[in-house]
């Protein structure tokens, strides 16, 4: 995991991908948020590599995207809805030390 962002920092293949996407691709928009997700959980496993999550989160949260995941919220497609409700809890695994 440390390996693949150090040569593609912030994942931005991952997110190059998921701009391609077209909006009716549901089965590449469930891998793409589903990747997002696990490899946020994985990097909060660890405090070293949280400095790694950070660029992650900012572009997924971004002004271009949570509009784009919101759109996933509210639309018809179950599984799609299912893994970015498991990106967003994802989320504040992050950053639960930093609260505490």
């Amino acid at each position: 995991m440390k390996s693949s962002l150090e040569l593609s920092p912030g994942a931005q293949d991952l997110f190059a991908l998921w701009e391609a996407a077209n909006a009716r691709q549901f089965s590449l928009l469930v891998s793409i948020v589903s990747v997002l997700s696990s490899t946020l959980v994985l990097l909060s496993s660890h405090y070293t590599y949280h400095a790694l999550a950070d660029p992650i989160v900012r572009s997924t949260l971004s002004s271009q995207r949570a509009p784009r995941l919101n759109t996933y919220l509210g639309g018809s497609h179950t599984e799609l809805l299912l893994v970015t409700l498991e990106l967003f809890l994802s989320l504040p695994s992050l950053y639960q030390d930093f609260y505490t």
